[in-house]
């Protein structure tokens, strides 16, 4: 009867230790792979080399990249989110006889996201939804361009990388095979801010009037798969 209870009590203490090893996993890296659906913006006709630009756009394409969190407890963790989208810089204008599309240059948009997670469900639970949110930066790089706009005028050059302030809001699921090693399904939101165009003139009874912004964003919308590594 003594050994049964000593028995007993050892695999309480092993069980017991083992959670608490469990527990001690701090590090969450995962690498995902997937599609990101991205949208341009309008913007105020303006003749260039006699095409009206009216749109610039931007395409979507094949995505990648990884984050690496650190769980500050068992359901809230804090990051950093790096993702890279290939895509291509393109414009949409108009002449007198001719409406089209111009494709500028290949252009990669990189992701630079400081992230928070929070995870539902059990620290051990083989299914964990979660969501998150964060903030940072989106870099476009397009590369060289030669462009034949529809009025048989060719321009040529390089606009070089720009960076603008970056939201992100995301979610999905992670599943576990293990304490160290797990799946997940996601989908991410991001908008960035590209600027401002002066939209029209508010006044207020002839006292005052004042310039009206109208802010530009582009948005990309990531649905991605990966792998989770737990340490």
């Amino acid at each position: 009867m003594i050994r049964s209870k000593a028995l007993l009590l050892c695999l309480i203490l092993a069980t017991l230790n083992i959670a608490a090893l469990a527990q001690e996993k701090k590090v969450e890296v995962a690498a995902h792979l997937g599609y990101t659906a991205a949208s341009g913006f309008d913007v105020i006709p303006d003749p260039i080399n006699g095409v009206v630009i009216d749109r610039i756009g931007v395409d979507s394409g094949i995505s990648f990249g990884f984050q690496g969190d650190y769980l500050m407890s068992d359901k809230f963790a804090v990051g950093f989110l790096w993702a890279r989208q290939s895509s291509k810089l393109t414009t949409s204008g108009f002449t007198a006889t001719n409406t089209g599309t111009v494709n500028i240059a290949d252009m990669p948009i990189y992701n630079y996201l400081g992230v928070a997670t929070y995870n539902f469900g059990e620290v051990l639970g083989k299914v964990r939804p979660y969501a998150l949110g964060g903030l940072g930066a989106t870099v476009y790089s397009p590369g060289d361009f030669i462009v034949f706009f529809p009025n048989g005028v060719v321009a040529s050059g390089n606009p070089g990388s720009s960076t603008k302030f970056a939201l992100t809001l995301g979610g999905g699921v992670k599943f576990f095979f293990s304490d160290s090693l797990g799946v997940k399904a996601s989908a991410r939101w991001t908008p960035t801010y590209i600027g401002s165009q002066p939209e029209g003139i508010w006044c207020v009874q002839g006292l005052y009037c004042s310039v009206i912004d109208d802010s530009k964003w582009a948005n990309q919308g990531e649905f991605s798969g990966g792998i989770i590594f737990r340490f």
